[in-house]
């Protein structure tokens, strides 16, 4: 799947987030993070940062994977709730609010990818 294939929506939301400076991923990042899932089985994905869930949702959007994302502010997490019932993900999500560095310690999952995006 490319960029511009995403839910337009999506994309505006994307657009609006750079705009006030919320951290979603680069578009030349999210397009090598699609590349990833058309070419390898990746079926989970840990994201540690998730900011509003927006890119989780491009990943989403362009896979059958299942994603656990971790954020740490309590107003970025309850958008990212918001984004990812707004574009029906929620059964493939499982998101834990807190710091990374103590939720990591608790994860027992093996994943086929794990994405954090730093600016």
């Amino acid at each position: 799947m490319k960029l511009e294939e995403l839910d337009k929506r999506l994309l505006a939301l994307r657009t609006a987030a750079r705009e006030v400076r919320d951290p979603t991923a680069a578009d030349e990042t999210l397009e090598y993070l699609l590349h990833l899932l058309e070419t390898r089985e990746i079926r989970s994905i840990l994201e540690i940062g998730a900011a509003e869930g927006l890119t989780s949702c491009a990943l989403l959007s362009a896979s059958q994977a299942r994603l656990t994302a971790i954020e740490l502010d309590s107003g970025r997490a309850k958008r990212a709730r918001e984004h990812f019932e707004e574009f029906g993900f929620t059964s493939r999500v499982v998101l834990h609010e807190g710091d990374a560095g103590e939720i990591l310690r608790l994860l027992k999952e093996e994943y086929d990818l794990i994405f954090l995006y730093g600016t």
